[in-house]
């Protein structure tokens, strides 16, 4: 998996110029003829990903120089011993991908182990889920916690998106606030720029953060996932919800692969509808429906936590697109420059 990721991520740019038909460039497993309940059939073996406006009925003429290449070349192993790779190719409709969107809530989601956030002068809150607690080195004295940036700064809900210092409150209304955003956030904007939508709250009360993570154990700041390539069959959505029996709910999802320049509209406060593309997202399919008021979800390994694979941004229906987490780490997504690496708190 990993030389498919690094064939897809270094060449994307050339192969996009050489096919003028590829809508996004990505890796992962490769999909069956055969369609299983509306599905396509993942197989485990690993490709680059080609995602295209429309698919052909058939392979093409031979020769074609529209036709994408059934394999790509690349070198593996050590200097002394590189070997040339043909690695295969997977071509999916983009049709296949549905029609994502973010996935911040109202009021009339009831997500027990969610966030609220507030506005001073509206009495609408947004839901959302809080993904995990963050250490900074630079400020071990502090407390911080990461969510999506169109939950934490409203941005689907006013019409100012760029506001910081919003109350956030964990799991009901009738709580007293825990914490207040901060502007340590990636850009929203319209492509081809790259966006990066998530953000950082500052938590005055550290019990309001082991509330929002309940359920979860995350043990050490490394416990995040490093490498697509160890992304594994699929992960959980530790959702907001709760189970019947009043546990936090899990929603499986099975990982198909990376895509690479992600486009997704927002429509935000103020009524325009904008493009935002993300350089690289994880997805999957989920088990059963993802909703709104989900976005900021961490997706993890296990059940119990554990290791942390990325934060759930948005979808429609059973697609559900992930932050990978070794992005989420990286301050300078956010804007920080001058700090090198975050982990994640650990909760026991």
């Amino acid at each position: 998996m990993r030389l498919a990721h690094e064939a897809a991520t270094t060449r994307s740019a050339e192969l996009k110029l050489a096919y003028p038909g590829l809508v996004s460039i990505g890796s992962g497993f490769r999909t069956r003829r055969a369609y299983v309940g509306g599905k396509p059939q993942l197989t485990r073996e690993p490709c680059v990903i080609f995602v295209v406006a429309k698919k052909w009925k058939t392979k093409g003429r031979p020769g074609d120089p529209r036709r994408l290449p059934a394999f790509l070349l690349a070198v593996a192993g050590p200097d002394e011993q590189r070997i040339l790779c043909a690695v295969p190719t997977d071509v999916r409709p983009l049709s296949q991908y549905g029609r994502p969107r973010p996935r911040a809530g109202g009021n009339l989601v009831p997500m027990p182990f969610g966030i609220l956030v507030e506005r001073a002068g509206d009495p609408a809150l947004v839901r959302g889920v809080a993904a995990c607690g963050v250490q900074r080195p630079a400020q071990p004295g502090t407390v911080f916690a990461m969510s999506c940036r169109h939950v934490l700064s409203r941005s689907l809900r006013d019409a100012n998106g760029n506001q910081t210092s919003l109350g956030v409150l964990l799991n009901r209304p009738d709580l007293p606030s825990v914490g207040a955003t901060l502007a340590v956030r990636g850009d929203l904007v319209a492509g081809p720029a790259f966006s990066f939508d998530a953000q950082l709250m500052e938590i005055g009360d550290s019990t309001g953060l082991k509330r929002a993570m309940a359920g979860l154990k995350f043990t050490a700041s490394n416990a995040y996932l490093h490498d697509p390539g160890d992304v594994g069959l699929g992960f959980w959505i530790a959702t907001g919800r709760a189970q019947a029996n009043g546990r936090r709910a899990f929603v499986w999802v099975d990982y198909t692969g990376t895509v690479v320049d992600f486009e997704m509209p927002y429509r935000l406060g103020n009524g325009t509808v904008v493009r935002v593309r993300h350089e690289l997202v994880l997805h999957g399919i989920s088990e059963s429906l993802l909703m709104e008021g989900d976005s900021g979800s961490p997706a993890v390994r296990n059940q119990d936590g554990r290791e942390m694979m990325g934060m759930y941004l948005g979808g429609q229906g059973n697609e559900a697109y992930v932050l990978p987490a070794w992005q989420l780490m990286n301050p300078r997504n956010l804007g920080v420059s001058n700090e090198l690496r975050w982990g994640v708190a650990p909760i026991v």
